[in-house]
């Protein structure tokens, strides 16, 4: 089993092949068409949703079968027919000429693969097995989300704080110290509470002890 190493790209303005137009494309562009890639489909045929995304100018699709210059000039590229062939033929193609790509089957054919992620506001968090058990990506994430909205919740709170830390000297002192201050059973109780007066009241007395610090 290949070894990933997981990496958050920019995909903004990059250029990005999808091959193939069922179910399995259709989810690959969910997944990246809201970072504003621009996105060329092939396909005889696609899905409603892609027809509206292409209808829309969200993408551009070309009805017709994959040929070998299609790659030409791609950023990333996703192999997402339901010809296993056809999909090793563009990881090979790709794998030449140094292409990022993604085969929907069978996977081991790509260098990249695509694990559940889970977006609130500026938070992203990707779950993976290295494609050895999606259906425990799947477990896992359904367990994070409960959490993730008081994540969201403390990020927006501690947002400014950390900015405002970052103009210090001695930054990772007080990295560490929000870390223990903020990270811990009673704050998230409170949050899960929904008073988030006693947050504000953590953040209050964090603050005040980092102005006792400095003088």
């Amino acid at each position: 089993m290949s070894s990933y190493v997981p990496i958050c790209v920019c995909l903004e303005n990059k250029s990005c092949l999808v091959v193939g137009g069922g179910s399995v494309a259709e989810r690959k562009v969910k997944n990246i068409v809201s970072s504003s890639p621009e996105i060329t489909l092939v396909s005889p045929t696609i899905t409603p949703y892609l027809f509206k995304l292409a209808s829309l100018k969200k993408l551009n699709w070309e009805k017709r079968e994959f040929c070998e210059s299609d790659i030409d000039n791609k950023f990333i590229v996703f192999a997402s027919t339901n010809d296993e062939d056809l999909n090793r033929k563009i990881a090979e193609l790709c794998e030449n000429k140094g292409v990022l790509v993604n085969v929907a089957k069978p996977g081991r054919y790509g260098n990249f693969i695509v694990p559940a992620s889970i977006k609130k506001g500026s938070i992203a968090i990707s779950i993976s097995t290295s494609g050895e058990a999606p259906f425990f990506s799947a477990l896992i994430k359904k367990d994070i989300q409960k959490r993730l909205f008081y994540y969201h919740k403390l990020f927006k709170i501690l947002k400014p704080l950390r900015s405002h830390l970052l103009t210090k000297n001695d930054v990772q002192v007080y990295n560490n110290l929000m870390f223990k201050t903020f990270f811990n059973d009673n704050v998230f109780k409170n949050l899960e509470a929904g008073n988030l007066k006693a947050v504000q009241k953590i953040v209050k007395d964090f603050l005040s002890a980092i102005s006792e610090e400095k003088e």
